[in-house]
């Protein structure tokens, strides 16, 4: 043990000595530690900027009739997006929409279609419809899934609350 110990004490004091030696062992500590900690900066909350996230919003919906009332759900969703500041929301045409994905304006847009609210309105029906928004994006990479989960989970809380109204 005490031979292991004097090569050791040697190699550090060669390494002290030794200026190109000392940089490189100090490049060994350090990178590694950097790397780790830019990477783990990076990774916290990938979800913390995305207020400046162009997303285009199109309401098409014509609005339905429910036990004598009018409702309009796809006005309601458009009312409660423009009060939530989570993404960029664009409020568009489905042709400036499209344009918009097409040209990369926009990340994505959502189109809430011309029938959203009467398919809602088959709720007290013995066979209702589903009622769907749509998610328009132009991907080149496996990276757009996340804003797009968090857009359509954005749009879908606004639904939630929006029909509980």
């Amino acid at each position: 043990m005490k031979q292991a110990w004097r090569i050791y004490m040697s190699d550090l004091k060669h390494l002290t000595t030794n200026w190109a030696a000392s940089i490189l062992a100090l490049g060994l500590i350090v990178l590694p530690s950097l790397y780790a900690w830019i990477n783990v900066e990076a990774s916290i909350d990938p979800y913390a900027h995305t207020e400046d996230l162009p997303v285009g919003v199109v309401n098409e919906d014509r609005g339905a009739e429910l036990t004598g009332h009018r409702f309009h759900a796809g006005d309601e969703i458009v009312k409660t997006l423009k009060n939530n500041h989570q993404l960029g929301w664009r409020f568009v045409t489905r042709k400036k929409g499209m344009e918009g994905v097409r040209r990369g304006d926009y990340f994505a847009t959502i189109v809430i279609p011309a029938d959203f609210s009467a398919k809602l309105a088959t709720v007290v029906q013995k066979r209702p419809k589903r009622a769907v928004i749509y998610t328009i994006m132009k991907t080149t990479n496996g990276t757009p899934s996340l804003p797009k989960s968090r857009s359509a989970e954005q749009v879908h809380c606004q639904r939630e609350s929006a029909m509980s109204l």
